[in-house]
């Protein structure tokens, strides 16, 4: 998702105002960068948040209760939801656009039933979108770990009341991709053939485990969370065309 219509009126906020500028940066960054989705809910790892925003992980833990529950991060499954992202985004207006609401639902579709997938459609039931799958129900809360900082603390604990929308929960079985599937799926999205087998390599031989040792749960949501980079991008050489006598201008 290439365009975000980033409100500059938040400087004027009094709520954002008063945050500190690590925590201003971790919100922009987390409403802007390329990874995310049309819903704003999407797969992401501290570090990859610290490779582009230079901050460390203390500070993105402190920034994130301090955001909290405007931005909302499960650290188990290392997902985060840009609460309000939606309705700033897409609905300043009564009409919203059904390719829009279809992209929201296949994203939520990617998130494999996780339990933010019921929180937002207890937040957004205006939208109507209709969601049949299972959804993770257990309601444990979730803990923005300590930091660095050598002190006794356990952390800042928040109590999350998952909604009970599914009576069962069905636990998804993975399979690993061919590189092939990778390589088309890279093409189709206009990264580089290189890239996907980079990728493809960089979790088979650790038998589909990323860097943390955590089993990567949905392959494609990966791919879209820590390859789909700049630098990753295809390189079109373009040649130039030679001007003949008589042509008309190249700029026609």
């Amino acid at each position: 998702m290439g365009i975000v219509d980033f409100n500059t009126c938040i400087w004027k906020d009094s709520w954002f105002r008063k945050l500190s500028t690590k925590a201003k940066n971790l919100f922009i960054y987390l409403w802007t960068n390329d990874h995310k989705n049309v819903a704003c809910l999407y797969e992401m790892d501290i570090e990859t948040i610290s490779f582009y925003t230079g901050l460390s992980k203390k500070d993105i833990n402190d920034a994130l209760s301090i955001l909290y529950p405007k931005i909302k991060y499960d650290f188990e499954k290392e997902v985060v939801w840009v609460v309000k992202f939606v309705r700033h985004q897409f609905l300043r207006t009564e009409n919203i656009s059904p390719k829009i609401k279809t992209a929201i639902k296949n994203n939520l579709i990617q998130m494999s039933g996780h339990f933010f997938v019921g929180e937002f459609l207890k937040e957004y039931q205006d939208l109507g979108i209709e969601y049949t799958y299972p959804i993770d129900r257990v309601s444990e809360g979730y803990v923005y770990p300590p930091g660095e900082g050598g002190g006794g603390g356990e952390g800042n604990k928040i109590k999350m009341n998952r909604p009970q929308i599914s009576s069962h929960r069905v636990e998804k079985k993975f399979t690993p991709p061919e590189i092939d599937e990778v390589v088309k799926y890279f093409k189709e999205n206009n990264y580089s053939i290189e890239s996907a087998k980079k990728a493809f390599n960089h979790y088979n031989i650790a038998d589909w485990h990323d860097t943390t040792g955590k089993p990567v749960l949905n392959w494609k949501q990966k791919m879209n969370t820590v390859w789909f980079k700049p630098e990753n991008k295809k390189r079109h050489n373009k040649k130039q065309k030679p001007i003949r006598a008589g042509d008309m201008s190249i700029y026609d």
